[in-house]
């Protein structure tokens, strides 16, 4: 089929309406390309991936030296057995030791 066109210098133009033909080397080009392309899509896709599981995993070793840490000044720290005045397991014990020596 002919179309005429008209290019930028105003003189008529004859095109053929062909199929175009890819070549060879030109159907390589356009594999690399696209194998690029998915090669680019998956990179991202392991990359945000590998984000997300670190960020979950820090949160998780963030929360737990949280807990560790809040238990550790509540039972070394806060010790609320020996500062309320109220004689321990190992006080009374001896006091029961002593009561019945004498």
């Amino acid at each position: 089929m002919l179309r005429i066109d008209c290019d930028a210098t105003r003189r008529a133009v004859v095109l053929l309406d062909l199929p175009v033909v890819v070549t060879k080397k030109e159907r390589r080009r356009q594999l690399a390309r696209e194998h690029y392309l998915r090669q680019q899509e998956r990179r991202a896709a392991r990359s945000r991936r590998r984000r997300r599981v670190n960020l979950v995993v820090g949160v998780i070793v963030v929360l737990a030296i949280v807990v560790a840490l809040g238990w550790l000044l509540k039972t070394k720290v806060f010790n609320d057995d020996e500062s309320s005045g109220a004689p321990s397991a190992s006080s009374s014990a001896v006091v029961s030791i002593d009561q019945g020596v004498t």
